[in-house]
């Protein structure tokens, strides 16, 4: 009975950490203007943590090649909603030496960052941003590859 618990605990608790390494061609583009997409890369380099019944956390770096503070500054932990059929989290970065935090946007993943939508906040660079249609989605190499993914990771349940 006590190595049940033992192991019930160990299942509970312990978090599944994932190594992730990873870089994807990325289309940048407004929903429904083809004529607006450009393209980028996206690395990722850290840790995802999964534990049971609870949320996903990313400790690590996401860069956008496109967006130069996302090398530069330093990405606050992702904590992953659950809520939804695929994962959501918020892109903040900060460098504490100027004492400055920029948000890049919410972002939504499946699997383990197999494929990846960012809904930029704009004006980038701005204290007062919200999210409009400007996207960033991969692993894509065209407007409709991007599309797909967008389809695909902003539907819910």
């Amino acid at each position: 009975m006590l190595l049940i618990v033992i192991a019930a605990g160990f299942v509970l608790l312990y978090d599944f950490p994932e190594k992730i390494a990873v870089e994807y061609p990325a289309i940048e583009y407004r929903v429904g203007d083809s004529t607006s997409v450009s393209t980028t890369e996206i690395r990722i380099e850290g840790t995802l943590t999964r534990p049971l019944f609870r949320n996903h956390e990313f400790k690590g770096r996401i860069v956008v090649d496109k967006y130069k503070f996302t090398e530069e500054y330093t990405l606050f932990d992702v904590d992953f909603n659950k809520n939804t059929r695929n994962e959501m989290g918020s892109l903040t970065y900060t460098d504490p030496i100027n004492a400055t935090i920029q948000m890049l946007g919410p972002i939504w993943i499946s699997g383990d960052f197999k494929k990846i939508n960012i809904w930029v906040a704009e004006p980038v660079g701005s204290q007062a941003q919200q999210t409009t249609d400007l996207r960033i989605s991969a692993p894509a190499n065209s407007f409709e590859e991007a599309i797909a993914i967008n389809k695909l990771l902003s539907e819910s349940k």
